[in-house]
């Protein structure tokens, strides 16, 4: 055959008027296509040729496909087709598209010689290739009779079940797809669907696919991750994605998708280029939901919701200071950890013991302490123990404030942050104190240490020691701020000895650093004249010593140095 081709080719070089040209044209096309049906049966490293002949023969995908319909129909087996397929595959996977458009038929055949002869490339072709008109009934049979042994081996396993449930989905059987998709671990799916991004949006790419919406709405933490792979892959950019879990609905601080896809944005330093935007609208998220009064009787309504971890990682997300737990809502790190006081459990209903109520447990750990996990049958019903207005101290009720809190307390929170949640901020919000010391500590570090002294000045050392450093100007301010409360307590006769007892441990402590921090001269400079020698004696002599240790260290390090 390659010398028949051969021998027309060279006879078209020597026609001799232009009807020989186009019959000996006609020749070199047929003559190609020969060859490329010979090795499109063709096992050997020749079968690559099949792309090159049928090409030169012009012949359209229906054309190639209607020559081998028929051996493919009689399920030939002694020909293996690797050219044929290596054909397809160069067809189908191309990034030019084919302008043949084909029946479903057609479509049919393409898909029953994958099948037989390369199975392990059937979802592939059908979720990923240009295939289009195909039956999705003939398809579903195909994915479904695959040999399982190679199902089970195969790496694209879980593309056959997103194949099978994106079929399920055009047959109008979510049931059956959303079986599908909850049989894979989460990491999986998201292998696939970032690796072929595609399938996460719609034709028009203004809209989340079928696919996806399944998975919203039965896997939305698979979502809202592959969103975030697609983010930092610069495929679907933050505000593309955005759109697509619509955030412009009426009600922004309800839609959780958004809430945790900015989370999981915001909590890589990676991603510090999407910060700004990112943190202004979920701080705008966690206000509107802590000022939704609504939310707490709507939880007093419902089963205890899972526990909720603050997100972990290296970014805008950060530990909190500890002596926030003594602030409100809050009352104490306990109070955090302690069951729910929305609920109680009011039945066992296998236990023959009646009343009975689950125990606490840590903060840190992943098992809800609100949520029981009783085995089968046993069964528990909740009810509401405390007035729904009223809030309750614990962490699941809590969860905006915390995350919040969080975001609030990472070093390089910027000025404008401060600024935005002190213009949402009502006096009748829950954690309201805690907030307005967060933020003024950034604004205005005189006010919200005026804050911590007013209403909790127990917690003056602690906060002292999160949010001052060694900026020797803010401790002094402060110490002025505690000396200005005493002598205005002491000028009272109301005044209880314990309350001035505590204002006296905070001055004491912060004392104690601002004669770390000045020097002698300076520390007597600021002391208040009419208070007793004797009391500050000994933080007058640790200033000494410690300003005449530091001078001595200098001289010893000139002294070695010279």
């Amino acid at each position: 055959m390659v010398e028949a081709y051969l021998l027309i080719k060279s006879a078209l070089y020597k026609a001799e008027d232009e009807g020989q040209m186009n019959l000996f044209s006609e020749f070199v096309k047929e003559s190609c296509a020969k060859l490329g049906d010979h090795y499109a049966r063709d096992s050997s490293p020749d079968h690559v040729l099949s792309v090159a002949y049928y090409s030169m023969s012009e012949l359209s995908l229906k054309e190639v496909i209607d020559r081998h319909k028929d051996d493919i129909a009689t399920q030939d087996l002694s020909f293996t087709y690797q050219g044929l397929l290596h054909y397809l595959n160069q067809i189908l996977f191309s990034k030019t598209k084919f302008g043949d458009k084909i029946s479903k038929e057609t479509g049919d055949i393409v898909l029953q010689i994958y099948s037989k002869h390369q199975p392990e490339s059937l979802s592939d072709v059908i979720l990923n290739s240009q295939l289009t008109e195909f039956s999705h009934e003939t398809a579903l049979t195909l994915l479904n009779n695959k040999n399982m042994e190679i199902m089970d081996e195969s790496r694209n396993y879980a593309l056959d079940c997103l194949g099978k449930a994106v079929i399920h989905l055009e047959l109008c059987d979510p049931d059956a797809a959303v079986a599908l998709v909850l049989s894979l671990p989460k990491d999986t799916i998201v292998e696939q669907c970032v690796k072929y991004h595609h399938l996460m949006v719609d034709n028009t790419q203004t809209q989340l696919s079928h696919l996806a919406q399944l998975l919203r709405r039965h896997r939305p933490d698979v979502v809202i991750t592959v969103l975030v792979h697609l983010h930092d892959n610069k495929i679907i950019d933050m505000n593309k994605a955005l759109d697509l879990l619509d955030v412009h609905t009426e009600k922004l601080h309800d839609n959780i998708h958004v809430r945790d896809y900015l989370e999981a944005l915001l909590n890589s330093k990676d991603r510090q280029n999407v910060f700004d935007k990112a943190l202004k609208l979920l701080i705008t998220i966690y206000m509107n939901r802590i000022k939704d009064k609504d939310r707490d009787l709507m939880r007093s309504n419902t089963k205890p919701l899972p526990h909720n971890h603050l997100p972990r990682g290296n970014g805008h997300f950060v530990s909190r200071y500890a002596w926030l737990d003594q602030l409100p809502p809050f009352q104490g790190s306990r109070s955090l950890v302690q069951q729910c006081e929305f609920y109680r459990t009011l039945t066992r209903a296998t236990s023959p013991q009646g009343y009975r109520s689950s125990s606490p447990q840590g903060f840190i750990k992943s098992v809800s302490p609100h949520a029981l996990r009783p085995s089968s049958p046993q069964t528990i019903r909740y009810s509401p123990t405390r007035d729904p207005s009223e809030p309750c101290p614990c962490c699941c009720c809590n969860e905006d404030l915390l995350k919040l809190q969080s975001l609030l307390c990472w070093k390089q929170t910027s000025q404008e942050t401060a600024r935005l949640v002190l213009e949402l901020l009502d006096l009748d919000v829950k954690g309201h104190l805690s907030l307005e010391v967060l933020c003024q500590s950034r604004l205005d570090i005189s006010i919200a240490s005026d804050l911590i002294v007013n209403n909790h000045a127990d917690l003056t050392m602690d906060y002292a020691n999160s949010l001052l450093g060694n900026n020797t100007d803010n401790w002094v301010a402060l110490m002025q701020i505690l000396q200005t409360k005493i002598s205005f307590e002491e000028n009272r006769f109301d005044i209880l000895a314990s309350k001035h007892s505590v204002y006296m441990d905070a001055f004491k402590g912060v004392l104690s650093v601002v004669a770390e921090l000045l020097e002698p001269v300076n520390l007597l400079g600021i002391l208040p004249s009419s208070a007793s020698n004797e009391m500050f004696l000994p933080y007058i002599e640790r200033c000494f010593v410690k300003h005449k240790a530091d001078q001595l260290q200098k001289q010893v390090f000139q002294k070695v140095m010279s």
